[in-house]
């Protein structure tokens, strides 16, 4: 059975989506790496046909920016050789560094990649980005994630209300099944 996870989306990569105008957007892609700021999806196992939901919080409300079903997790180097009509105009000897020139000159795409970066999430399926579903506070309260066999209510939770990131900034967390079903509702995914 494929495991729900949430990301958090700091307000900087969220401006940066608001100034290029990429809300509406498939997300098609997502990026993880060695920084807290963007984890990699692999030290938390996602694995094929998993969702993946982007997710911002700001004045103690969780949004939903988008989903994805996961098609494939694959190392930068492969992922940016395997497509030479993208990235082939940057003539550069390694994966990352063409990788790195590309999003220099691409910085509409920077949301996407908002630090360094090993692996890369190719969706199978995908919403629009920007989607800013609101988590009701009786779903926060409710809300849980899968830890090993243990699972754990989100951290600096009063009155359904979030009032620090602190436990979900910097990690992918594993929804339980109840709750990847919540997100899922909300996003009528199928």
């Amino acid at each position: 059975m494929p495991s729900s996870y949430i990301t958090l989306w700091n307000a900087d990569r969220c401006k940066l989506l608001g100034k290029y105008k990429q809300a509406g957007q498939k997300l098609e892609i997502l990026f993880g790496g060695p920084h807290i700021s963007m984890p990699a999806f692999s030290k938390y196992k996602v694995s094929p046909g998993d969702f993946i939901y982007p997710v911002r919080v700001q004045q103690g409300t969780m949004y939903i920016l988008g989903c994805m079903r996961v098609k494939a997790v694959q190392p930068i180097d492969e992922y940016v050789f395997e497509r030479p009509e993208t990235f082939g105009p940057c003539e550069l000897s390694a994966g990352g560094r063409i990788f790195h020139k590309w999003m220099l000159d691409h910085p509409d795409q920077r949301y996407l990649c908002w630090t360094c970066c090993s692996e890369v999430v190719v969706a199978d399926e995908a919403t629009e980005i920007g989607l800013n579903i609101p988590i009701s506070p009786e779903t926060i309260s409710n809300l849980r994630f899968q830890s090993g066999k243990q699972e754990r209510p989100i951290k600096h939770v009063t009155d359904g209300m979030i009032t620090s990131v602190v436990s979900i900034s910097g990690h992918t967390l594993r929804l339980t099944d109840a709750s990847g079903a919540a997100f899922a509702e909300l996003c009528s995914w199928s």
